[in-house]
């Protein structure tokens, strides 16, 4: 399940400007990475989740696939700490390692819940807009752009070649699949890294004094936007204080 696929242009943030939408993330990001409290992680991943299937109107079924990917290889290394191993074969959970499991679990599932939700308010000409008000390089944003532009045209080259392979019985055999298989990745490849060079080329020729320009609605900066992001964010800090003190 990739983001794109269930993403809401019109979600209920749509209209707001791009620094009110940023009070709902910067302040829960920082408190989760200060924050040593399993209690105060998983308030976090609770409050975010609702946020998300709220702001975004997702299904639950559509959330539980975005988010099974990462939690999946999370649960794997935090079983792995939790876990003693010892010969002859014997396996055994030590209770100092399992709680630290437990909090690496928690801490990472909240950074992942607060990252989607600014994923699922941003668009990907938002976040780099935001990057030019912070003043990040422009090398930095003119790299970003490049390879979200790469990821995109790399999946979506695999999914048509794919198509195509199967369409004309290429996988009708192991040894045709693997040969197949192999195509597929020189080919698609080789298309993305000279559509990559082409919007390379492009971006140089028309912003060659950097001076990026995207595309969106004007939206201005209103403190009244701001109330409920800053509720939330008092509210996150006082539970921080209350549950790490």
């Amino acid at each position: 399940m990739f983001i794109e696929q269930i993403y809401n242009h019109n979600h209920r943030l749509h209209q707001q400007h791009l620094l009110a939408r940023g009070a709902y993330i910067l302040p829960a990001f920082i408190l989760t990475l200060c924050s040593h409290s399993i209690a105060f992680n998983s308030l976090i991943v609770t409050i975010y989740i609702l946020l998300i299937r709220y702001i975004s109107n997702i299904s639950g079924k559509h959330l539980v696939r975005l988010f099974s990917i990462p939690l999946t290889f999370i649960s794997l290394g935090c079983i792995t700490i939790a876990m003693h191993v010892t010969f002859p074969l014997k396996v055994q959970f030590i209770p100092a390692n399992t709680e630290l499991a437990i909090l690496i679990f928690t801490k990472s599932f909240a950074l992942i819940a607060v990252l989607f939700m600014a994923l699922m308010i941003y668009t990907i000409s938002e976040i780099a807009a935001v990057f030019r008000l912070i003043k990040v390089p422009s090398l930095f944003i003119e790299l970003f752009v490049l390879m979200y532009r790469f990821n995109m045209k790399l999946l979506s080259n695999t999914k048509q070649l794919y198509l195509a392979q199967k369409c004309r019985l290429g996988y009708t055999s192991n040894k045709q699949a693997y040969r197949h298989i192999g195509l597929l990745f020189a080919s698609v490849f080789q298309s993305a890294i000279k559509a990559n060079k082409t919007t390379e080329i492009a971006m140089t020729a028309r912003l060659g004094n950097h001076q990026y320009h995207f595309v969106s609605p004007h939206r201005t900066f209103c403190w009244k936007a701001c109330t409920y992001p800053l509720f939330l964010a008092s509210l996150l800090l006082m539970f921080y204080l209350i549950l790490n003190f």
